[in-house]
């Protein structure tokens, strides 16, 4: 006996209730060794006569009854043993829960939509260009840049926008796919670059617009910028080529500057690396000092001991130092 499956799958057919859901349990393998899932009513049945079996089988589905209140609902008025229509606003309190349903070892299938546990959402598409030649762009060039909604790369239109931010639904289905808008970051997106359009009319400067390629848009700076996450900034088709060529002419060798006499340091070099001089040093002296005999070592021993007597005597008679 396998384990029990919660679907949640769309239901195009219904424009009020978009989503079904259905739980169904697995009896047995088929004969290509598939998972064979029949609807969970029918375990009551089957299990009727064996309740260790059935108490095994629902053991699963009451720990996320206990865990997750929209399965809790479910199983309490026993609707989880049918299939029921459901509204937006139901199939996104469900998707909501699911990691409290799969603890507690349910297996769930949703729309692959749900990614991440958060399907896509429409972000601010940002278009840096300039109308003039490539031959006339530099550093000095400015920028015009144009902003623009979009999903994936799906444009709205204006139609399409307005729908999207003036509805309450947590699941709005939007070019033929279903999304969780964020509409206050959506709407701050919005409002952060139209004041940037209004106060640039006649474009950006070059650098500004290679730090919002980067993805600096001055938040760590403390200056105004839109929500993290609300924004793609992208560059023109002769921007984009622009940039290409500078790419590749940075990763290009050049000669050096005619005229110039300096040395690349070593290592920077193939050429041959040059040996610093020789500095000769005098040779070690082999002159060994001459020995001193032992019959020097005893007049000296005993010229010592004379001026020691001596000096003791001129001592004795209080004589000075030196007569």
């Amino acid at each position: 006996m396998g384990r029990i499956t919660l679907h949640l799958a769309e239901n195009p057919r219904d424009m009020e209730r978009p989503f079904a859901f259905l739980a169904t349990y697995v009896k047995q393998l088929n004969a290509r060794g598939e998972a064979e899932h029949l609807p969970l009513a029918k375990a009551l049945k089957e299990l009727a006569q064996d309740a260790v079996a059935l108490r095994s089988l629902l053991l699963p589905l009451q720990s996320g009854a206990e865990a997750s209140p929209v399965l809790g609902e479910l199983v309490s008025s026993k609707k989880v043993f049918q299939a029921i229509a459901w509204t937006p606003e139901q199939a996104h309190a469900f998707l909501s829960e699911l990691p409290q349903m799969e603890e507690s070892g349910l297996v769930v299938k949703v729309p692959d939509w749900w990614q991440g546990r958060r399907p896509p959402s429409p972000q601010v598409q940002v278009v840096l260009d300039t109308g003039e030649k490539r031959q006339g762009l530099g550093f000095e060039t400015l920028l015009k840049f144009k902003a623009t909604v979009a999903l994936g790369q799906q444009e709205l239109t204006a139609q399409e926008l307005d729908a999207l931010l003036h509805s309450t639904a947590p699941l709005v289905s939007l070019k033929g796919r279903w999304i969780q808008p964020d509409r206050k970051k959506l709407a701050e997106a919005l409002a952060f670059w139209h004041r940037a359009q209004q106060a640039h009319e006649q474009g950006i400067p070059f650098h500004q617009g290679l730090r919002w390629l980067a993805g600096w848009q001055g938040r760590s700076t403390g200056a105004e910028a839109p929500p993290p996450g609300s924004t793609v900034v992208q560059a023109g088709p002769q921007f984009s080529a622009w940039l290409s060529e500078m790419r590749a002419e940075a990763q290009t060798p050049q000669p050096p500057p005619s005229g110039l006499r300096g040395r690349p340091r070593h290592g920077r070099s193939n050429a041959p690396r040059r040996e610093p001089p020789t500095i000769e040093r005098p040779a070690a002296s082999t002159t060994r000092p001459a020995a001193v005999s032992t019959d020097m070592l005893k007049c000296s021993t005993r010229d010592a001991v004379a001026n020691d007597e001596d000096s003791s005597r001129r001592a004795e008679l209080n004589l000075p130092w030196k007569a």
